[in-house]
C-alpha cells in the first residue's frame, strides 16, 4: 500500500509525496494502477488545490519509521519528504532545468 505524505505550502496549495513500496510496484507491474482519489482525503487538503506530487519509492523499514514519527514528531512531514527524496536528482538550485511532463496530443509550456 502506497504511503501519502501531504504537505500544506505557503500559497495554500497541498504537495503530496506518494511513496510505493515492494508490493506496490508489482501490483503495478502487473498494470495495476495506483490512484489517488482527491476527494478521499480529510478536507483540510481535497478542499485545495494539489501543488506538485512526487512520486519514490519507500522500504518496509522507512515506511515504518514514518508511520512512527508522524504520531510523534509535529515535523513529521517535513522530514519524510527530505528522507524519501533523498536522491532527488532535479535541482534548480544548481541551475537544473525540468522541462515538465510530456503529454501526449497536446503542447504544454511549463508553467514554472
Amino acid at each position: 500500500m502506497p504511503l501519502i505524505v501531504p504537505l500544506l505550502k505557503p500559497n495554500g496549495k497541498v504537495d503530496l509525496l506518494v511513496a510505493y513500496d515492494e508490493d506496490a510496484l508489482k501490483r503495478i507491474r502487473n498494470y495495476d494502477p495506483g490512484e489517488i482519489v482527491w476527494s478521499q482525503f480529510p478536507a483540510e487538503y481535497r478542499n485545495r488545490l494539489p501543488g506538485t506530487i512526487s512520486i519514490t519509492f519507500c522500504s518496509a523499514e522507512e515506511q515504518r519509521e514514518i508511520e512512527r514519527l508522524s504520531v510523534s514528531d509535529p515535523d513529521w512531514k517535513e522530514k519524510a519528504f527530505e528522507k524519501l527524496t533523498r536522491g532527488f536528482e532535479y535541482q534548480p538550485d544548481r541551475g537544473d532545468h525540468d522541462m515538465g511532463p510530456i503529454v501526449l496530443g497536446k503542447k504544454v509550456k511549463n508553467p514554472q
